[in-house]
């Protein structure tokens, strides 16, 4: 199959007030000669009425469950629509058309029963450890992570995997925190590294709305729980587990080296004669 035989739907989300976020996305998609549908976000708490039972009162910002409401909102439409799959995108998405083009290699080649793959990325020092499944187009991998990355700016989400994501459950975290426990939904979850797909310089929507909520200690690490000890296990296997928990730990060890040489060298300085 072609990769422009597997364009997909493209959803972005975009609050009304965020004029300027839609008009930047917009020319995006223009330059990128691409369709995509626009998904009213939510704001805030100002939830419609089906979707107050999955957002009780929690320690979960306004920001947040807006931020994750939007969401919820575009998985209904995947399955209401009975689309195969879809590239949801959030209003600070940003991307080229090689982007485009990698998501139709995705799909071309992503093995059978997926649920949800990671795209967006950011310039960090720690590097996520994961296991190369296929060699995608422009030197890139459809990966298993063994720790997903954080972010929910571009991702595509099959039908299998929006119905998922659609448990009639309580949401008590963030959605960026709910899509990295994919045991927690019974969700077969894959990324592309290095990612395609980045973030635009503009304000936190979620951080003018009250803030972060999520605690600096989480169990979404593939090696804090029970569960996500056996699903990384499972899903990468015991050589490339090992592999990626080395990697992890080596890493660990070189953050850990670097934070306190400055420290160190203050210490000699003012030790000195």
């Amino acid at each position: 199959m072609s990769a422009i035989a597997c364009r997909p739907t493209v959803f972005y989300i975009n609050r009304d007030i965020d004029l300027p976020r839609r008009e930047r996305i917009e020319q995006n998609f223009a330059a990128c000669r691409m369709e995509a549908e626009r998904v009213p976000g939510v704001n805030g708490r100002d939830l419609p009425g089906d979707l107050h039972r999955l957002f009780p009162p929690s320690r979960l910002k306004n920001g947040e469950v807006g931020c994750y409401a939007s969401h919820v909102l575009v998985w209904q439409q995947i399955v209401s629509r009975d689309l195969p799959y879809a590239l949801v995108l959030e209003d600070d998405a940003k991307f080229d058309e090689s982007a485009i083009a990698l998501v139709g290699d995705c799909l071309a080649n992503l093995p059978e029963g997926w649920d949800y793959v990671h795209l967006d990325g950011r310039p960090r020092r720690k590097k996520f450890a994961y296991r190369p499944i296929f060699k995608l187009r422009d030197d890139r991998h459809l990966v298993r992570y063994v720790r997903i990355p954080d972010g929910t700016v571009a991702q595509l989400v099959s039908n299998r995997g929006a119905r998922k994501l659609l448990k009639d459950v309580p949401r008590n975290n963030p959605v960026d925190v709910d899509v990295r426990m994919p045991w927690r939904w019974g969700l077969d979850i894959y990324g592309v590294s290095p990612a395609p797909f980045d973030q635009a310089e503009f304000s936190s929507a979620i951080h003018t709305l009250g803030g972060n909520s999520r605690h600096k200690s989480w169990s979404g690490s593939g090696y804090r729980s029970p569960s996500s000890f056996l699903y990384n296990l499972k899903k990468l296997g015991p050589y490339w587990w090992s592999r990626c928990a080395l990697e992890m730990a080596a890493q660990k060890l070189v953050r850990s080296t670097w934070r306190r040489r400055p420290t160190a060298g203050k210490r000699n300085v003012s030790a000195a004669p």
